[in-house]
């Protein structure tokens, strides 16, 4: 017997029970799957619950803050913020006294904190004409109650050859001397006897010696030199 026929013969014998066998071969299959349906099942879960875990993970930290940066403070250091601020002090006035060749002089002076000597000199009314300021250093700073001396500066000889002498007898009348006359007078120039003359011809006669210091330039000492050689006569 060939094999073909063999093979033929074992199909037809077969085939009243194919619908058993596939039956069978299908019960079979599902059971397979019901085997294996709660394995799948629970990895199905667990999957499920590790990406929930991942997301919730992930959520939150994007949802927390990052915190700053502290400063890098050394060991026995205060921080920045902690560190007690200084208290501001405010700078006292200077109260100073200007004297000699200014034109108020013999006079205290308040003047503001890191004032210099070029300051006292000009709230005394700046420098008189005979002020010898190179004396002084205009740029140092006052101190507190310090007394500033202004010297005046020596006569030459040309200026002591042209200073008129006071006068040898009598007194120069204020009131009535005219610009040359006045400068006979120590200490009197040319402009100075103009300033005494003007006054007297805006304020009207002096009504004593003493009144002559109000004309400007014409201070405490000034007055003194002049006092023994004037009068204030009413014309």
């Amino acid at each position: 017997m060939k094999e073909g026929e063999t093979v033929h013969e074992v199909a037809e014998v077969l085939r009243p029970y194919l619908p058993l066998i596939a039956e069978a071969a299908a019960e079979a299959e599902r059971r397979t799957r019901r085997r294996f349906f709660p394995y799948l099942l629970g990895i199905a879960a667990v999957a499920l619950l590790i990406g929930f875990l991942a997301g919730m993970q992930f959520a939150a930290s994007r949802a927390v803050p990052t915190p700053p940066l502290l400063p890098d403070v050394r060991q026995g250091e205060q921080p920045p913020a902690a560190r007690t601020p200084f208290p501001t002090v405010t700078p006292e006035p200077l109260v100073v006294y200007v004297g000699g060749a200014v034109r108020n002089p013999h006079r205290v002076y308040t003047l503001p904190a890191g004032s210099l000597v070029a300051d006292a000199i000009e709230a005394a009314g700046g420098p008189a004409e005979n002020a010898d300021l190179d004396a002084l250093n205009l740029a140092q700073p006052l101190v507190m109650h310090q007394h500033i001396v202004v010297p005046t500066l020596p006569p030459t000889a040309e200026a002591a050859q042209g200073m008129p002498s006071p006068p040898a007898t009598g007194k120069i009348d204020i009131n009535t001397a005219t610009a040359e006359e006045l400068q006979q007078l120590p200490g009197i120039g040319p402009t100075r006897a103009h300033d005494i003359v003007s006054y007297r011809e805006t304020h009207g006669p002096f009504p004593s010696i003493e009144a002559l210091q109000q004309v400007p330039g014409i201070g405490p000492a000034t007055y003194e030199k002049l006092a023994p050689y004037i009068t204030a006569g009413n014309p």
